[in-house]
């Protein structure tokens, strides 16, 4: 169904009564924006995660040799010759050699240095190649030679295996993603397992994320990580958990599980990618932590809880012991000596779901505070447990919802209780067209949604004192492999559509302020609003949403103590289709542009569009 595009008169009801005063209603959080990540549409293996490879070391519920294929006649078996205890079943060639295709092909650009790494026995003079797929075309090849010296991540040899290793530098870009990794060698046959290919990696890590991706989460200037999920913490069962100590140390010594969502998970971001990815872009760590529930509905009985609060302690050791600690020294021989910043921990996820919460939570929280008392807890189910009066505990809260929601509860949160029970709006997307329009799944933002979302973050914004971070979910798709819509960022093996939730929300991540500034007389309907002070940067900044299809005019007064020559700029993204939506392969409908913008004793004038989100900023 269309949304209406004619635009109404400018509405006038907005005129000069609304005053910005200096006055502070609160201090905004400081962590107020930020990301969410698990792994769900092959956002991270075959995406986020800068292995361009599928399936390298047949790992998950149900091994296979998808993705291989025997070159000139060879043929693959899968058998049981473990390269290491985490990885026992490897891959055997008889024949001259193997490609593998990626993850819907491999995109190949000149002048990218791409690392080939695998452990074989068997078999000589190993060449590697990158070769169209359509038309047999050899892009570059190398000879893979024995590598020379391990790594923390990558030992020379395993169980009689052999880590060769060669660098691919194309000349030229392939004419499409159409490509694969041959690897070809000497002798009848030979055995593979850990079959690699990685591109130029983002901030140059040795085992980190695809840089395209990794800068267009990065653009969004957020200030928090929520990890490792998200579903994906929970497993099916109870053993099919994310469990920490198998995501770290060598890539070899990680067995990977079945994700939760359909496909295997290498576990090559681990604890450590994680904390690695934190640091590269600035974000707060908020770790989730396996509480005693999975998916499939299993519950760890109260009596049989002690092994997995151990687990958690453990974990917590290994991020933060020093060298006197059995996991801090694990964490120092992993090449970290640093402790990893780790102040928010999430107890579970999504336990509204649970039936036992009652008594998992308070065994995981106490024992946590016992050891690490200035850690902040999240809890993840309905109010309807006892938590501490005397502790700050942070309520994780999940909302996906169509745009009438977004809006109505724009204002949820100003009579909130203010206690010690804090609001982390753990997850948040508009994904329905609404009761007006029907409850069909959006298979990509749109505007309609992006604004009201906005209208809500706005709102949570005004009551940052209480509401202490929040998150859109999910936050990335693989198109060719889809669980999940509507995404915020969409992608393919060589491009990435940026959606109007990603261009609305990078507006508000990047306008923060430190001081919620009280606003005399405002009246909202169709447009809502904030102001917030950035005293480091000396700016004020006015965020304004509009759900609506109607336009107008935005006025107010500015009575901020040396704001009154400020310079003014604003930003916005805006629409006249509330359907209008950005999606691969094809034009973008909405992006933010520059608009005009008056400020002129002391007061602001504006025009709004209709589906929109922008923000003005004076400048001292």
């Amino acid at each position: 169904m269309k949304f209406s595009k004619i635009a109404v008169p400018f509405l006038l009801g907005l005129a000069s009564a609304l005053t910005i005063s200096e006055r502070s209603t609160n201090s905004s959080s400081p962590l107020l924006h930020g990301l969410m990540y698990e792994d769900i549409n092959r956002c991270g293996d075959g995406g986020l995660y800068g292995e361009l490879l599928n399936n390298r070391a047949f790992q998950g519920s149900s091994p296979s040799l998808d993705g291989y294929e025997g070159v000139n006649g060879a043929t693959l078996e899968l058998v049981d010759d473990p390269l290491s205890s985490a990885l026992p079943q490897s891959m055997k060639v008889s024949g001259s050699g193997f490609y593998n295709e990626g993850f819907m092909g491999i995109n190949v650009q000149k002048g990218a240095k791409y690392t080939v790494r695998f452990y074989a026995k068997g078999g000589s003079n190993f060449k590697v190649a990158l070769n169209s797929l359509s038309s047999d075309k050899e892009i570059v090849s190398a000879v893979a030679k024995k590598a020379e010296k391990s790594t923390l991540l990558f030992p020379t040899t395993s169980n009689d295996f052999v880590l060769y290793t060669a660098e691919l530098v194309p000349h030229s870009d392939a004419t499409d993603t159409d490509n694969g990794l041959f690897v070809t060698f000497d002798g009848d046959e030979a055995t593979f397992n850990f079959v690699s290919l990685m591109p130029p990696l983002f901030k140059g890590r040795e085992n980190g994320l695809r840089p395209d991706l990794a800068n267009t989460l990065n653009d969004l200037t957020g200030n928090f990580l929520r990890f490792p999920g998200g579903n994906n913490l929970e497993g099916q069962t109870i053993d099919d958990r994310w469990k920490w100590n198998e995501t770290i140390g060598a890539l070899i010594d990680r067995p990977g599980r079945q994700g939760d969502w359909g496909y295997p998970n290498t576990d090559g971001i681990g604890l450590h990618e994680f904390f690695e990815w934190c640091e590269d872009m600035d974000l707060t760590p908020i770790l989730a932590l396996y509480a005693g529930y999975s998916l499939g509905g299993e519950e760890v009985a109260e009596d049989d809880l002690q092994p997995y609060i151990d687990d958690v302690l453990n974990e917590l050791e290994y991020c933060l012991g020093d060298e006197t600690t059995e996991y801090g020294k694990r964490r120092i021989a992993n090449g970290r000596k640093q402790p990893f910043n780790v102040q928010h921990v999430e107890i579970g996820n999504e336990d509204f779901f649970s039936k036992h919460y009652d008594y998992r939570f308070p065994a995981f929280n106490n024992a946590i505070k016992k050891k690490y008392p200035g850690i902040t807890i999240i809890a993840t189910t309905n109010i309807g447990i006892d938590f501490p009066d005397d502790q700050l505990v942070w309520w994780d809260q999940h909302n996906y919802q169509n745009p009438q929601w977004f809006v109505d509860a724009f204002n949820m949160y100003d009579n909130y209780p203010r206690n010690n029970t804090k609001v982390f709006q753990g997850e948040y997307a508009n994904t329905q067209l609404g009761p007006s329009f029907g409850i069909d799944v959006l298979s990509s933002p749109n505007m309609h949604g992006s604004a009201s979302e906005a209208t809500f973050m706005i709102g949570m914004e005004r009551n940052s004192d209480q509401v202490t971070a929040m998150c859109y979910a999910p936050t990335m798709q693989n198109v060719n492999y889809t669980q999940w819509t509507p995404n915020m960022i969409q992608f393919n093996t060589e491009s990435i559509a940026r959606s109007t939730s990603y261009y609305a929300h990078q507006l508000l991540f990047s306008t923060s302020g430190d001081k919620i500034l009280e606003l005399q007389d405002a009246s909202f309907d169709p447009l809502y609003y904030v102001a917030n002070l950035d005293s480091k940067n000396k700016r004020v900044h006015v965020k304004i949403a509009n759900p609506t299809d109607q336009t107008a005019q935005f006025t107010a007064t500015v009575d901020v103590a040396g704001f009154e020559n400020a310079r003014a700029s604003a930003r916005s993204i805006s629409s006249s289709n509330g359907n209008a939506t950005n999606v691969l392969g094809q034009p973008e409908e909405a992006t933010p542009t520059n608009q005009a913008v008056t400020y002129k004793n002391g007061q602001i004038k504006l025009d709004v569009g209709p589906y929109y989100v922008g923000v003005v900023t004076l400048q001292k």
